[in-house]
Parts: C-alpha cells; sequence; structure tokens
C-alpha cells in the first residue's frame, strides 16, 4: 500500500487531494501567512527569496502540519514522550521513525512536494519552525540529504529528518538555549538540485572587518564547505565598491558532485592547476557583490547566504540571518586546529571541561612568566573565554589568545607563529595590535613588566628539557598515585573529592607544557625565517622535514598508525574505491568548521 502511494501520478494525486492537503504542500503560491506559521525559518527563507524574483531552484515544502499528522496517526508522538522521559531518547525516537509504515495520505503529500520540484535529483532538508531567527539559528542540528533520485528514497529521507528534530545534538542545542524539547514542529523541503561547477557561501558583512563582505567559494557541491571538509577560497571584498580587498586560495583537493545515476554523492580529487586557481572569475565575485546587496536589501540585516553556480547561472539555495551581526565587542572564532581534539559534535559538559582546563592552564602559565596578582585578577575575567561553544561545536577565541601573546618576547612575531601553529586566520593588524591582557597603567610599567617577563621567559627557553623533565616526573608520580585507588564501591561524594584533587594536583603544574608550546612555535618560526633567507627556492615539505617529529615521541603514534591504516587502504583496490564514496545516508551536515564568527552557521 506504502509503495503504491508513492507511484502515483502526479495529475492523480491533484485529483484525490482535498483543499486542507494541498495546503500542506507549500509552495511560492501559498499564502504567505501559511508559509510562515508552517513552512519553517530555511522553508519562509526560501519563499521570500523566490517571491523577490531571485534565481531559485525548484522547491516544495512539507508543512509541519505534514510532520504533525503522521506523528499523531503512526503513535510516534506518544513513543516521543516516553522516551524524552528517559535516557537513550533520540535513539529510540531515530528507531520509530525508521520503523514507522508511511500512509498513504502522508505519501500522497511527499509525492506531491517531490513533483512539484521537479521530479529527479533533489536535496530533502529539515526545516525547523525555530530554525533562522534572527538571534537563534539551529545551524546544522537538523538532517539534510543531498541528490536523493525517486519517490522511495524521499520518503525515506523525510523520515531522517523528521527523526532529526530530536537528535542528540538538537536536544542539546534547545536545553542550552533554553527552549522546551517537548512538541517540536518540523517542515521539510524538497529542493531541486543544481550541478553545481561552483558552489560557497557569502556573508553580506564580515563582523571582524568593517565595510567587508567575505566570499567562500569551492568546486562542485557546497556541502564540504559548510562542514568543513574542504579547505575553500575566500575573497574580502569592499561591500561599497565590490573591489576586491584580498584573496586567499585554499587546498581544495576534493570535489563532492551529486552521483550520476543514483542517490547519493561521489568525491573525486580536484587537478593540481584548479586547486592552485582561484575558483571564482572577475565576473563571478562582482556577481556574488551585486546579491549580496539584493539579498541584504530584501531582508534588511546581514545574511549568510548559499550559493551555486550551475550552467554559468548564479543561484541562491539559502539565505539566514548572521546571529549576533551586530558591532559591539569584536570576537573572532576559529577552529581549524581544535577540531582535531573536538571532530564531533561536543556536549556541553565536554565542553564546560574543556574550556576550565584551558582557563587554569594559561592562568598557570601567565603565573610562571611572573605576572603579578594584580594583573592576574584582571585576567580572570577573559582567560575563561580562551574557548568558545557553537552549535555543539568549539572553537579558538582567537583575540584572548592574541592577549596571552602580548606578554611574550617578539609578540608579533608570536603572533603569526601562533596563527600558522593553530591554522587560524590572523585577524587583522589593527584589530590584533589592540588586544591588551590587563590594563597597563604607563609605558614605564610596561616596559617593567615586559622585561620581567622576558627574564623568566627566556630563562625557561634554555632549560626546556629540565623543565619537560621534572613536569614528567611530578606527572607521573600523582598518576601513579590515583591509579593505586580501587575506586570500585565508593560512594560518588568521594571519587568526585579524588577527582577534584586530581585536577588540582596536574593543573596547577600544567604551566611548563604552554612554555614548552611557545617554544617550540618560536623555534620554527625562526628556522622558517632563516629557510627564506638561505634557501629561498627550497620547497614547503622540506622545513616540515626538518623538524618532523621523532617516532619515540608517544603523541606521534595516533598519526603515524593512521598514515598505517590509510596505507593498508590504498592498497586495496576495492576497500580504496569504497573509502572515497560518500554513503548516500551520510547527509547530515555538521556546522561549518572554519571561519570568523558569529556566522550563523549553514
Amino acid at each position: 500500500m506504502f509503495i503504491a502511494s508513492a507511484a502515483h501520478t502526479h495529475t492523480h494525486l491533484m485529483a484525490s487531494q482535498t483543499h486542507a492537503e494541498v495546503d500542506r504542500v507549500l509552495t511560492a503560491d501559498s499564502p504567505e501567512s501559511l508559509v510562515g506559521a508552517e513552512a519553517g525559518g530555511k522553508g519562509l527563507n526560501l519563499f521570500r527569496l523566490t517571491r523577490a524574483g531571485f534565481a531559485v531552484p525548484k522547491w516544495a515544502i512539507l508543512s509541519a502540519d505534514v510532520f504533525d499528522r503522521f506523528c499523531a496517526r503512526s503513535g510516534i508522538a506518544e513513543e516521543i514522550e516516553s522516551a524524552l522521559a528517559d535516557d537513550g531518547a533520540a535513539a529510540r525516537i531515530a528507531a520509530a521513525f525508521d520503523a514507522a509504515v508511511v500512509d498513504d495520505e502522508t505519501a500522497a503529500a511527499i509525492q506531491s512536494a517531490y513533483e512539484r520540484a521537479g521530479a529527479g535529483a533533489v536535496a530533502v532538508r529539515s526545516s525547523g519552525v525555530d530554525e533562522d531567527g534572527e538571534k537563534l539559528s539551529f545551524a546544522g542540528q537538523y538532517a539534510s540529504f543531498l541528490n536523493v533520485i525517486g519517490a522511495r528514497d524521499v520518503i525515506d529521507r523525510v523520515k531522517a529528518c523528521w527523526a532529526s528534530a530530536y537528535s542528540d545534538s538538537a536536544l542539546a542545542y534547545r536545553r542550552l538555549n533554553g527552549l522546551g524539547v517537548h512538541g517540536q514542529r518540523l517542515a521539510v523541503i524538497v529542493q531541486e538540485i543544481v550541478p553545481a561547477a561552483k558552489s560557497g557561501v557569502l556573508f553580506t558583512v564580515n563582523p571582524a572587518v568593517d565595510g567587508e563582505l567575505v566570499i567562500s567559494s569551492t568546486y562542485g557541491l557546497g556541502e564540504p564547505l559548510v562542514s568543513g571538509g574542504v579547505d575553500a577560497d575566500t575573497i574580502r571584498v569592499e561591500r561599497a565598491t565590490g573591489a576586491v580587498r584580498a584573496t586567499t586560495i585554499g587546498e581544495k583537493q576534493v570535489r563532492l558532485d551529486a552521483a550520476p545515476e543514483s542517490s547519493g554523492c561521489v568525491t573525486s580529487s580536484v587537478p593540481a592547476d584548479q586547486r592552485d586557481a582561484l575558483s571564482l572569475a572577475d565576473g563571478e565575485v562582482a556577481a556574488l557583490h551585486s546579491l549580496a546587496r539584493d539579498v541584504e536589501r530584501l531582508y534588511g540585516a546581514p545574511q549568510d547566504v548559499e550559493w551555486a553556480i550551475a550552467d554559468g547561472r548564479l543561484w541562491v539555495l539559502q539565505s539566514r540571518p548572521i546571529t549576533g551581526a551586530a558591532r559591539g565587542e569584536i570576537r573572532v572564532w576559529d577552529n581549524s586546529n581544535i577540531i582535531e581534539s573536538f571532530g564531533e559534535v561536543t556536549a556541553p559538559l565536554t565542553f564546560s571541561f574543556a574550556q576550565n582546563v584551558y582557563a587554569r592552564v594559561y592562568r598557570s602559565l601567565c603565573e610562571l612568566l611572573g605576572v603579578p596578582p594584580a594583573r592576574l585578577e584582571q585576567m580572570d575575567e577573559w582567560l575563561p573565554q580562551m574557548l568558545g561553544w557553537f552549535d555543539g561545536r568549539v572553537y579558538y577565541n582567537v583575540l584572548n589568545w592574541y592577549k596571552v601573546i602580548w606578554l611574550l618576547p617578539a609578540w608579533r612575531l608570536q603572533r603569526r607563529i601562533l596563527a600558522t601553529a593553530m591554522g587560524v586566520r590572523e585577524a587583522s593588524a589593527e584589530l590584533a595590535d589592540a588586544q591588551r591582557p590587563f590594563e597597563v597603567g604607563s609605558r614605564a610599567r610596561e616596559l617593567e613588566l615586559r622585561a620581567r617577563v622576558a627574564v623568566r621567559y627566556w630563562r625557561y627557553f634554555f632549560t626546556t628539557e629540565r623543565l619537560v623533565a621534572r613536569f614528567l616526573d611530578e606527572f607521573k608520580a600523582v598518576q601513579e598515585r590515583f591509579e593505586a585507588t580501587d575506586y570500585r564501591g565508593r560512594p560518588a561524594d568521594e571519587i568526585y573529592r579524588t577527582y577534584t584533587e586530581f585536577e588540582r594536583a596536574l593543573l596547577s603544574r600544567w604551566g611548563p607544557t604552554a612554555v614548552l608550546d611557545f617554544v617550540i612555535s618560536l623555534s620554527y618560526g625562526a628556522l622558517h625565517v632563516l629557510g627564506e633567507r638561505w634557501l629561498p627556492d627550497a620547497p614547503e615539505w622540506f622545513r616540515w622535514h626538518v623538524v618532523r617529529v621523532a617516532s619515540e615521541v608517544e603523541s606521534a603514534l595516533p598519526a603515524e598508525r593512521l598514515t598505517e591504516l590509510a596505507r593498508s587502504i590504498e592498497r586495496d583496490a576495492e576497500l580504496a574505491t569504497r573509502s572515497r564514496q560518500r554513503p548516500d545516508r551520510a547527509g547530515a551536515r555538521p556546522r561549518r568548521a572554519h571561519g570568523v564568527a558569529p556566522p550563523g552557521g549553514p
């Protein structure tokens, strides 16, 4: 019955549907009041873009009412309420949606939406009623799927989108922002896929630099860019004139395209000449500048726009407000490096632990360098914010790192080295130079403090091995003491007290490791400068080879084993081919993994 319903023709569907059923499939011809109530934030934005005359691929929206009725008829509504009262709610709810049989009425609505979107290759995207607002974006919390072909696959993806309303990350996001987890409503967009030659994201303002907009661009579909899987090109453009202020060419090693004959996407390598070239032509940059002006005029506020260029035409795929873009205290966020440690959606509890550790370690470093207690009290106002947490992702608060760097000798050079080591984009020199860890008072006091810190820094620089050896001895002693304790059967409060003792014992000794980080980065920076001067023609890999990590370093073992694993996969032709193909179900989008924030996210 389900399969037959999904296969009905568009003519038969339209003849059998009531007016109320037709309303549940929303289009650009639907009343705006109905779209605003039932299409979700993302769907409403598509409606406005289309009605304003922008080039938007064909779309139709399954209203939130379809979700409500399906949950009620299938019994999933009761299962959701029951699951939310216990642990493991997300897994139970996902299983319930996966097992649920789609009734004729729901299948007919999905089929209608699919046909209105062209009945070919489509994207199936969630659109939460709370999503893409001025304050909260819900960026990446819900599922989206690219290149879905056929009514049967569309129905499966729609169910997966509905289930994602109650995913672990979505529930955590709602709780973190003071929103309820019961009674959620989710619309689903079915939108034609255009064969993108290039695609990307356009920020109509640069939160870190006045008078600029920012374009990120890559080849193929834009999914790897918004999920942080590819290092895209970045172009900073003057808002008023459209003049290009700066370009950064990303590596763009791979591209994502729709699979030619089935649902899902495939990745392929980008030719070397295209990697080294800017992906956008001058005329395309100009068209995006014009698009930024027009979209911002429509909404009356800064926007985060997803776009694609297919067959020479510029398409608008989505637009959302840049949350938190009002001018005020500027912050620059980047997770290019820290994503290696926090690669997946990070729970608030994990983040709070990391945030506390970073604050205490770098306070310990400042104490080690001789920063007076009165100055440390001022630093306590911002040291707890060395990291930030947005939409389940952990970011460096880059400007606060600059404040720490300000204490060190040759701090401008140290700042550039830090940017390279962390893999972040350095903020403008004016913005970076303005950062101070505390009120200095006078030039004389600044020089006195710098002299004190410099003496200690260089002393530790030249005695690093002894400093690290002492730290390792202390670490092993603490580790052995706490590992010798039998925790089985002990009350929770005792275990917690033991943990806090363990934390105090280690974090108070962790400052030397931060000193080591700066010693290594400064040494590499000096090597890099001298290498450019003495060996200007040496390839980039040569400098990294000179400072390669020895095999006996414990922290290098995971990277070495991953390399061995990759080589073993390459030796198996079938396994290598399968590893390069993206499963068609792997469409749930994580947050953008690199950028100047707060951009709002996809």
